[in-house]
């Protein structure tokens, strides 16, 4: 099957949702762990309640989730937070491969660099916006929001400011 825009997934099998899920506060999480029952949905899906647990720790520990054909067979997923202005994890975003081009440890070489690149611009757009009545500030909970109201002239200040640091690093 393939996957269309707005497709329902269950966070268990898929990088953007162990992303949110490692996002969570441990009390949240342990809730949401002894609710869920993951299914076998391909011979790769982990299902076991224990290992998923691990995989979410790792994947808060590395700071991105790589899914590995758990949801679709061939799709492989590498998938980093989005946070707002308050450092809170809102979104995630991803990349997702045929398993055939590409083994996951390439994918991460070759496509982390790629996400945290556009994770550090959606943050830079993000800290670029004119200061924001605090009333504002308060509603606007997700960078996508966000990053929808910033015009694209101030998108692409953002992204020349962007490549100027990234030069000088």
């Amino acid at each position: 099957s393939t996957l269309q825009p707005g497709t329902r997934v269950p966070a268990w099998c898929t990088a953007n949702g162990r992303m949110l899920l490692a996002s969570l506060p441990p009390a949240q999480l342990d809730a949401y762990l002894e609710r869920v029952q993951p299914e076998q949905i391909t011979e790769h899906t982990i299902a076991s309640k224990e290992r998923l647990a691990l995989e979410i720790a790792r994947a808060r520990a590395q700071g991105y989730a790589l899914v590995d054909q758990e949801l679709e067979l061939g799709l492989r997923t590498l998938s980093v937070p989005l946070r707002n202005f308050r450092n809170e994890v809102v979104a995630a975003m991803n990349i997702s491969v045929h398993a055939g081009r590409m083994p996951p440890g390439e994918m991460v070489e070759r496509c982390l660099p790629a996400l945290i690149k556009m994770q550090v611009a959606c943050r830079l757009a993000l800290e670029s916006l004119p200061a924001l009545p605090e009333q504002a500030q308060h509603a606007l909970h997700d960078p996508v929001d966000v990053l929808c109201r910033v015009s694209e002239r101030e998108l692409r200040r953002a992204q020349a400011q962007f490549s100027r640091r990234e030069r000088a690093a």
